[in-house]
């Protein structure tokens, strides 16, 4: 079932993928990388946002969750495939009421190095999380709207989605 939600929509939620224990892994390693200032993470001088790329080649927790952990598998089946490359990870820590909360509507395909479907991306809440916390939301359907490059590497605009919102499924999970 979501299999074919996933294949539908783009989208799906997968619930207890990760143990606790890899759960606590993983927390632990954000806050070893946030520390040290790894793989570009950086807050805003109010503390409030901390971003960063990369962070599984700089620590081996993540390396262990991204590389040995169910996830991979569930890639393997997700995109029907016997080899997944892992190409990176991005860190996004957002606390309450940060100025810059709202993420704007967009779509990956302009921040990946790579072109065509066979991309999926995982999304561990490790707070929880609603829509009135700032849980992502997805429009159903999108991953297969073809986004083409305009000129070099600037892509088409996402359509109004928020001026229009009737014209849209979406889909949000609590986690």
């Amino acid at each position: 079932e979501q299999l074919r939600e996933y294949e539908k929509d783009g989208v799906t939620c997968v619930r207890g993928v990760l143990s606790q224990m890899e759960l606590r892994q993983v927390c632990t390693a954000i806050d070893e990388c946030v520390k040290v200032g790894r793989g570009g993470t950086k807050a805003t001088s109010k503390a409030q946002k901390v971003d960063g790329f990369c962070l599984w080649m700089r620590n081996e927790r993540l390396r262990a969750i991204a590389c040995r952990s169910h996830l991979p598998q569930l890639a393997s089946l997700f995109l029907d495939t016997q080899r997944v490359n892992l190409l990176c990870d991005h860190l996004f820590i957002k606390e309450p009421d940060t100025p810059d909360y709202l993420t704007p509507w967009h779509n990956d395909q302009p921040y990946w190095c790579v072109s065509g479907s066979q991309v999926v991306t995982f999304w561990l809440a490790l707070d929880s999380v609603s829509r009135g916390s700032g849980g992502l939301n997805f429009v159903r359907g999108s991953h297969r709207w073809n986004f083409e490059t305009v000129s070099g590497d600037c892509f088409e605009p996402t359509p109004g989605i928020d001026e229009n919102p009737d014209r849209y499924s979406f889909a949000q999970y609590d986690l």
